[in-house]
């Protein structure tokens, strides 16, 4: 038995088969366009909202700029004004006006004698003197470790 192929051609003379193609080429070429014209649209009010906002982050950094500016400015005044107040002849002046100091005639000074040291035994001093060299000899070694390890 043979099966015959079937086939289906479009009748030269059928207008509505060739109307029914054209309306869908046409439909999914207005799809087409207005996706397209929708797309770039898109794709300006993108644009447009970046350079809005890169505009605007540009305006707050020349702000925060200014203020920076100007609180340098009033630091400087600032440390000025601390300077003049902590000048050495101003004390002066404030101590001797306002809180009636003076300098004073003569200055005795006395010697306060130092409490007397108990004798330390002889095996006390050999220990502290162990203990001072072994302290001296690491000091050393790190001091000169760091002077060796220093560029040049």
């Amino acid at each position: 038995m043979v099966v015959a192929e079937k086939t289906y051609a479009l009748l030269p003379g059928n207008p509505n088969q060739k109307l029914r193609v054209r309306k869908k080429q046409k439909a999914v070429l207005y799809i087409r366009m207005v996706g397209l014209t929708l797309g770039l649209f898109g794709l300006g009010l993108l644009y447009t909202y970046q350079h809005t906002r890169v505009i605007s982050l540009g305006y707050q950094i020349n702000a925060i700029k200014q203020n920076i500016a100007t609180l340098q400015r009033d630091n400087k005044k600032l440390e000025l004004t601390i300077a003049g107040l902590q000048a050495p002849k101003r004390v002066e002046s404030i101590a001797r006006q306002r809180l009636g100091m003076k300098e004073p005639d003569g200055v005795l000074l006395a010697e306060v004698p130092a409490e007397p040291v108990p004798p330390e035994s002889s095996s006390e001093k050999s220990q502290n003197r162990l203990a001072l060299k072994k302290v001296l000899g690491l000091v050393a070694d790190r001091l000169i470790g760091k002077a060796e390890a220093s560029p040049r």
